[in-house]
């Protein structure tokens, strides 16, 4: 078996966007990491990172070694606005996500699916990428072998924008968004740019959890019953309306397991 190497590269989204101050159009693309199998005809495994997250966190970074000792394609990235597709300065960074829309990230995976060389392929959803994943088994039925999600966060952003707008911003701040201005803030997950906008859009984009999801490939799903971010209880709607044969439900999390040999298997 070769050693395989991880080599990174940009992926253009083949738009622009303007940029604040009239300094011209800025390129849309993000940072894609590709880890070649190791054998012909081995398993591709893709992660789709969560809410704010990238390709070099500590999911990503243990799928990496996961499936290189598998021997395992592996494809990861940095969605826009994150990780390395941040830009070259906090200042950047908050531009870009200030113009983007979820869609971008639900491309930016597509993108990346794109450059997975296997034909049949496993996704790893962590979060806000359990949903996106979820939409990729949608749309490409025929090319998703099978799907591992963590703490799924369907359709919960909007909720948590509402809370954001309730709690921790003053009454200006609510104005600003109002006014489809930016407001910027302190969160977990360090300096955040928000737009109303990004938020009402969502709409369009949320699954529908009243009726059947026909996905159906094998789902196996990871959620700590503690999980204060995202409760339980959305997974257990979500494998309630998935129409797989087999969906695991796998609960009482304390670290994020090697389950990578079960699910592969799949």
């Amino acid at each position: 078996m070769s050693a395989q190497e991880q080599t990174s590269k940009w992926i253009s989204c083949g738009q622009e966007e303007e940029q604040e101050g009239g300094q011209g159009r800025r390129p849309r693309r993000f940072r894609l990491y590709h880890l070649p199998a190791a054998a012909s005809g081995a398993h591709c495994v893709v992660f789709v990172p969560g809410f704010m997250s990238h390709g070099k966190g500590l999911k990503a970074t243990h799928l990496l070694g996961r499936c290189r000792a598998l021997g395992c394609e592996y494809v990861c990235y940095d969605p826009e606005g994150l990780g390395e597709s941040s830009g070259r300065s906090p200042e950047e960074a908050a531009e870009i996500l200030s113009g983007l829309e979820f869609r971008h990230w639900v491309e930016n995976c597509e993108l990346a699916l794109a450059e997975a060389r296997a034909r049949r392929v496993f996704l790893v959803g962590s979060s806000m990428g359990g949903m996106i994943a979820l939409k990729m088994a949608l749309r490409h039925p025929d090319r998703i072998s099978g799907l591992l999600l963590i703490a799924p966060a369907v359709n919960t952003l909007r909720r948590k924008f509402d809370q954001w707008r309730e709690e921790l911003f003053d009454d200006e701040a609510n104005r600003r968004l109002d006014r489809g201005e930016v407001h910027v803030f302190d969160s977990d997950y360090g300096p955040m740019p928000v737009r109303k906008a990004f938020f009402d859009n969502l709409a369009e984009e949320e699954l529908d959890l009243s009726r059947p999801l026909p996905v159906r490939c094998p789902v196996s799903i990871l959620h700590g019953v503690r999980d204060e971010s995202v409760p339980h209880t959305l997974s257990l709607e979500i494998m309630e309306r998935l129409e797989a044969e087999r969906v695991d439900l796998v609960r009482n999390l304390k670290i994020f397991p090697p389950v990578l040999p079960r699910v592969t298997v799949m």
